[in-house]
């Protein structure tokens, strides 16, 4: 990375941090367009996270812009990644542990490209992800708009494998895979 890339990424986050008060970070914090970013306070965020939103793709800007919105409260291990192009909403006093991964769209399945990469964004349905108040997510956890399925968890405790994300402990669908 060059000199002034490095600059301009120090003093993003230093931006981002003053504007946000109340907000730990470490300073390896990855962002893209925080402007589009909200945090709540007492919020700490641990190493090699990214926070990063999408308003266009492949020069097409999207008909609404993307929204991370953090909580107060909320406690982040390390390796934490937001992809947003519509909406991903994480409530207060929310426990995130390492290697956790999050976005709200997918490229598309047509076969008919010659790549992935040539499908359209699919950011509609939905309303991206919502993460309730007081849960849990355990390491290594994925949530996307497809395996979230619109359903909102409040007080829960997630977790993952190779194979299945589960809902271990919740006050709705606990021991619950899918």
């Amino acid at each position: 990375m060059d000199i002034k890339k490095k600059i301009r990424r120090k003093i993003e986050l230093y931006n981002f941090k003053r504007n946000h008060r109340g907000l730990y970070v470490d300073g390896s914090l990855q962002l893209r367009l925080p402007k589009y970013i909200s945090c709540g306070s007492n919020i700490a965020i641990g190493e090699n996270s990214k926070l990063l939103c999408w308003d266009s793709y492949n020069g097409k800007k999207f008909e609404t812009s993307p929204s991370i919105i953090i909580g107060s409260g909320v406690r982040i291990t390390r390796n934490l990644t937001i992809q947003c192009a519509n909406r991903v909403q994480i409530g207060d006093n929310v426990l995130i542990a390492s290697d956790v991964f999050i976005i709200d769209y997918n490229h598309g399945n047509s076969p008919l490209t010659k790549n992935y990469r040539d499908n359209p964004l699919n950011i509609s349905g939905g309303g991206g992800v919502t993460i309730e108040n007081g849960v849990w997510i355990g390491n290594n956890y994925y949530s996307s708009k497809c395996n979230n399925r619109g359903k909102k968890y409040s007080g829960c405790w997630f977790c993952s494998n190779e194979k299945y994300s589960c809902i271990l402990s919740c006050s709705r669908e606990p021991g619950s895979c899918y």
